[in-house]
Order: C-alpha cells, then sequence, then structure tokens
C-alpha cells in the first residue's frame, strides 16, 4: 500500500522518527518562541540594564526560562518559576476554513505569556510602570514586520520572515491580534480554588498576548506513480437557445507535475 506523506502548515504528516528524548515538535510555536524571544530582547535589554538595583534583570529571555506549554496545565509536582519566563503554546480548539475549492486552513490560537521579576516597592512599581506597554509594543511590531533585519529564523537567513523559513509561500499565515497586562500565579486557571490552601498566593507582573496562525493542509497526494492525474483532454463549446454549438477550442491539458504549487 503506498504511504502518503502531506504537511499542515510546516508539519509534515506522518512525523519522522527522531532520536530518543527529542522534543515532540510544533514547528510554528517552537519558531516563533524564538522570534517572539528576540523581539522582547531587542525591545527591552537596554532599558532593563538601568532598572534598580543595577543587574536585578540584565536578560529579558534567558534562553533557559523558554517554554513551548502551558505553565497552567495540570502537574504532579510543584516547580519554582524561573523569571523573567516566556511561554508560547497552542490553546483553544482548533477551526477549519474553507479558503478556496483547492485550499483548506487549519486555523489555530497561539497564546504568549511573558512572567517578569516581582515588583516589591512602590518605588519599583512606579519606575516599571511602562513595561508591560513597551512589551505589547515590542509585540504588535513584531507582527506587523514578521522579520527582522539581523534576525535568522531557524533553518533561513538574516531578515528573512517566518513563513517564508517554515514553508512555501502562502502555506503559513499568522499575525499578533493583541495583548494584556496583569498579574499570573503558577496556580492560577481552572485549579485555582488550590491556591488559597497550598500556596502563598504570590504572583508576578505579566504580559500575555495572543497570535492567530493559517496552516494549509496540503491536497493529497500519493507517492504511487500509477495513481496521479493524467494528461486530459479540454473542449469547449459555446451555443445560443439551440441545441446545435459551435466548437470553441480544443486542448490537452497536461497533467499535474509539482510545479502548480511554486
Amino acid at each position: 500500500m503506498p504511504s502518503e506523506t502531506s504537511a499542515v502548515g510546516p508539519l509534515v504528516v506522518p512525523v519522522a522518527a527522531t532520536p530518543v528524548g527529542t522534543n515532540f515538535a510544533d514547528p510554528f510555536v517552537d519558531t516563533l518562541l524564538d522570534f517572539s524571544a528576540f523581539y522582547l530582547k531587542n525591545a527591552l535589554d537596554t532599558r532593563l540594564a538601568s532598572i534598580r538595583p543595577p543587574g536585578t534583570v540584565s536578560d529579558a529571555v534567558p534562553v533557559t526560562n523558554r517554554f513551548t506549554f502551558d505553565p497552567l496545565e495540570p502537574r504532579g509536582i510543584n516547580k519554582h518559576m524561573p523569571l523573567p519566563a516566556l511561554f508560547v503554546f497552542w490553546t483553544g480548539e482548533s477551526r477549519r476554513v474553507e479558503f478556496t475549492q483547492l485550499y483548506t486552513y487549519r486555523v489555530r490560537d497561539i497564546d504568549l505569556l511573558y512572567v517578569y521579576e516581582e515588583l516589591p516597592s512602590l518605588s519599583s512599581l512606579e519606575e516599571r510602570r511602562g513595561w508591560s506597554n513597551a512589551v505589547d509594543a515590542a509585540l504588535h511590531k513584531m507582527g506587523e514586520r514578521q522579520r527582522h533585519d539581523v534576525y535568522s529564523p531557524p533553518d533561513g537567513s538574516p531578515g528573512m520572515t517566518l513563513y517564508q523559513a517554515l514553508a512555501p509561500l502562502g502555506v503559513v499565515k499568522w499575525e499578533y491580534m493583541g495583548g494584556k497586562p496583569g498579574r499570573f500565579g503558577i496556580d492560577e486557571g481552572p485549579l485555582a480554588e488550590r491556591r488559597a490552601a497550598r500556596t502563598s498566593g504570590r504572583d508576578w507582573p505579566a504580559v500575555k498576548g495572543r497570535f492567530e496562525v493559517w496552516e494549509r493542509v496540503q491536497q493529497r497526494t500519493l507517492d504511487d506513480p500509477l495513481d496521479v492525474m493524467t494528461d486530459m483532454q479540454l473542449t469547449i463549446n459555446g451555443g445560443s437557445e439551440s441545441d446545435q454549438t459551435v466548437l470553441v477550442m480544443e486542448r490537452i491539458m497536461p497533467a499535474p507535475d509539482g510545479t502548480e504549487e511554486l
């Protein structure tokens, strides 16, 4: 039986084997996490260097504090929150959009949660009050530009847009929908009632944003060369109110060879 390998957005299904212990990749989420971290560092690092006390936070998004899971998912252990921390993860239900007669897209909402160090005093609250505004502004700029001159997407070159690095043109589309400032505690969410009994209720400054990504579902293709469309004859006749028609055009339509996707 011939096997069918095709892509949904940048993800090829069936998923190929990887070495034991390798993360199960979500190509768009993984790339968006890296790109968001770059834009946040680009926007914040210089200013954070002058936050009191000096050296409190010099790296807006440390490499070790970047995650592609929802921190509110149920977990079996309590874990210290590394700060600052950036989370990018799929949320909600995917949706099917029949974009054209040929192409269908899977549409997903991707959440971003950026958690910052505590603000321990009134003076710190005043000094950092514009932090969330700068974060959201950087994300809006990132969504508008979708590239940066000195940023290289994974498997891409400097200045390349994310959608170009991830897949052929027209396969992936994304945009930043907006953000919201607030506080974040690791035991929030559906099980928040346990906070009062099990935690001190400590939380941290945070900005939560949302992206929308469109990923095209590739049309069915088979490896069997006999199970493909062959050359076809096309005949177009024209007529008026009678049953008589006049031949307008007769042509041979060549079979698809893959260049239609370019």
